[in-house]
C-alpha cells in the first residue's frame, strides 16, 4: 500500500492506493497529521484506489478525525468503499465524517 498527496489551497489530498497493512498505518498517520498540523491543512482522505482497509488504518483514521477537529481543522472522505461505510455505520461514527463522490467536491464541501 502506498499514497499520494496533492494540495489544493489549504487542502491535503491524499489517495490511499492498494491494500493497507499495519508498516502502512504507522507512517500514513505520522505523515498526515504532521503535515496537516505544521502547515494548518484540511485533509481529505481518498479512497477510490484503496483495494482493502485494515482494522489498523480504520482506527488511525478514526484518530486523525480526532486530531484534526482538535486542532479545528476540517477532513471529508472521498468514495469509502462498503466495507468501510458499513463500519462507520455500525459503530455510529457515520455522522462523524463528510462523504463525497469524488476530491473536487470533498475540498470544496469541507
Amino acid at each position: 500500500m502506498s499514497f499520494q498527496q496533492d494540495l489544493k489551497g489549504k487542502v491535503l489530498v491524499v489517495q490511499v492506493l492498494g491494500e493497507s497493512n499495519y508498516e502502512f498505518t504507522a507512517e500514513f498517520f505520522e505523515h498526515v497529521l504532521a503535515r496537516c498540523n505544521s502547515e494548518n491543512l484540511g485533509v481529505v482522505l481518498d479512497f477510490s484506489q484503496t483495494d482493502f482497509l485494515s482494522s489498523s488504518l480504520m482506527g488511525q483514521i478514526l484518530a486523525l478525525k480526532s486530531s484534526v477537529e482538535q486542532a479545528e481543522l476540517p477532513m471529508g472522505l472521498v468514495n469509502p468503499n462498503t466495507m468501510m461505510r458499513r463500519y462507520l455505520e455500525i459503530t455510529g461514527l457515520a455522522v462523524h465524517f463528510k462523504v463525497f463522490d469524488n476530491s473536487d467536491e470533498a475540498v470544496s464541501g469541507i
